[in-house]
């Protein structure tokens, strides 16, 4: 059976997902990621779906590449991977260098600027449509969260195949 990931999920649990966070022991039900630049503890091929949400910003922008390399290795042939970030180009919820309790926010990018880079590392870009996305994976349960302001353009989605 193909899992699905929710990587960087503090205490935000999906049911039916492994939910995976740095700071794992602090949040019931989630189990241990060393975060970016770490390997994700799971078989190459081994998941459906990888959800990736307001986590890329601890991630440095030079760093996406490998990142995205990482989570191409564990989906599927034809696996799926949903990112949501902030759409810097409109709103940024911290500043680049920020310290936070969850970590320094070390990157930001735009839909402009990722699509390239998801590309560059073998996903095809199927939509980038938030609301069609939206609609598509909360239908039966609401796994994207922060729709207020994912409709309001201060955010974007991808859903990319592998």
């Amino acid at each position: 059976m193909l899992l699905k990931l929710n990587l960087g999920s503090e205490g935000n649990t999906l049911e039916g997902f492994e939910n995976l966070d740095p700071r794992w022991k602090l949040f019931s039900g989630v189990k241990p990621w060393d975060g970016w630049n770490a390997r994700i503890p799971y078989e190459d091929f081994s998941a459906e779906l990888v959800l990736v949400q307001h986590v890329l910003m601890y991630c440095k922008k030079e760093d996406y590449g490998k990142n995205l390399q990482e989570i191409y290795r564990v989906l599927c042939k034809n696996g799926i991977l949903l990112l949501k970030e902030e759409n810097n180009k409109r709103y940024q919820w911290r500043k680049i260098g920020t310290k936070h309790k969850t970590g320094d926010i070390i990157g930001s990018t735009n839909l402009e600027e990722i699509v390239p880079i998801l590309e560059k590392n073998g996903f095809k870009v199927v939509s980038t449509d938030s609301k069609t996305i939206t609609e598509k994976y909360n239908k039966n349960y609401p796994i994207i969260n922060r729709l207020p302001k994912l409709f309001k353009d201060k955010l974007f989605i991808v859903e990319c195949h592998k």
